[in-house]
């Protein structure tokens, strides 16, 4: 694979993350020489369960693993709809100093 399309398709997937990811939803991206973990942070989705953290993502390169992510959490965000709003809601409405 040439390396100018790796790195397109790397480009795109983050424009991707950015556009799409639900709120509350974060992805980071730990590079190190060789290698790298991309990093789904899933917000709470009860009073009960907290957040998690997943980064067992599968593929050939970042932009495989980054769009896994971006879908993982799209699916997950429907799955808990009402809690997540709910807590953003209540979220925006706590006073500020």
């Amino acid at each position: 694979m040439d390396m100018n399309d790796v790195n397109k398709r790397t480009g795109e997937a983050i424009q991707r993350a950015a556009a799409e990811l639900p709120e509350g939803y974060e992805l980071t991206i730990s590079i190190e020489s060789y290698a790298g973990t991309v990093v789904l942070w899933i917000p709470p989705v009860s009073d009960e369960d907290g957040g998690r953290r997943i980064d067992d993502f599968c593929g050939d390169d970042f932009a495989y693993q980054i769009d896994n992510a971006i879908s993982m959490a799209i699916e997950h965000a429907e799955e808990h709809k009402g809690y997540n709003v709910e807590l953003s809601s209540a979220a925006k409405k706590l006073p500020t100093e």
